[in-house]
């Protein structure tokens, strides 16, 4: 896997932070090459004067076969 990660957001307000990263990954499972995408959230808190994940979710957006490209992907509800 390649995990290939874009368009970061990060919001600091005192000693917490929210930060977003969209993610593309190339995978290959059981010999078949796959396209995965989607979202990171994190949540930070500042202790001791160090940044520490609080907490960390993952959203996907798709997964579909390689040879059928994205475009033909079911996006996932957001």
């Amino acid at each position: 896997m390649l995990h290939l990660l874009a368009n970061e957001s990060i919001t600091v307000n005192g000693n917490d932070a929210v930060g977003y990263w969209t993610y593309l990954q190339p995978s290959v499972l059981g010999g078949r090459a796959y396209w995965v995408a989607g979202r990171y959230h994190l949540d930070f808190r500042r202790e001791d004067g160090r940044w520490r994940n609080r907490h960390l979710q993952v959203q996907g957006i798709f997964e579909v076969p390689y040879d059928q490209g994205w475009a033909q992907a079911d996006f996932f509800e957001r």
